[in-house]
């Protein structure tokens, strides 16, 4: 009895934890799937200096290290960072998501993100690959590493 307390007084901590962190953008994890790629018409980029000022981006990126955390960028400016937990705990079933739609607006290795509810963010967000291969004119790339969380390409429409 007192170890399903524990852990569902856990697991509650847990759910808290991963609501906070979307909220703070404090995500961390991994992922892994294909890619297809796009291209923009700006020149290559090392990644010492990152994306053309106003590079677009498509397509779905997700991680799921610790439930699943997703951006969804579409080339006319639009977001959504989306993110879901579920567990089982003694007295059933829970599950959690949220969705942030918005605006975003890339510039070298910062992702500007705005809210529909006004809040704002500043990111860093780079290709992670060997310098020499960081090719910053894609719309698809195959990993983004935002904040420090590695995001997989997982789908384009």
């Amino acid at each position: 009895m007192h170890r399903q307390s524990k852990l569902i007084s856990v697991a509650l901590v847990f759910v808290m934890w991963f609501g906070m962190a979307l909220k703070c953008g404090s995500d961390n994890g991994g992922g892994s799937s294909t890619s297809g790629k796009g291209s923009s018409p700006s020149s290559s980029r090392s990644s010492s200096n990152g994306f053309e000022d106003g590079h677009k981006l498509k397509g779905r990126y997700s991680n799921s290290d610790q439930g699943i955390r997703s951006f969804t960028f579409d080339t006319d400016g639009t977001f959504q960072r989306g993110g879901a937990v579920s567990g089982t705990t003694r007295s059933g079933e829970y599950s959690a998501g949220s969705s942030d739609p918005g605006t975003y607006r890339l510039s070298g290795k910062t992702l500007s993100v705005e809210y529909e509810d006004g809040r704002t963010e500043n990111l860093s967000i780079d290709i992670p690959t060997d310098p020499s291969d960081a090719d910053y004119t894609q719309e698809s790339p195959t990993r983004l590493r935002i904040n420090n969380v590695f995001y997989t390409h997982v789908t384009s429409y």
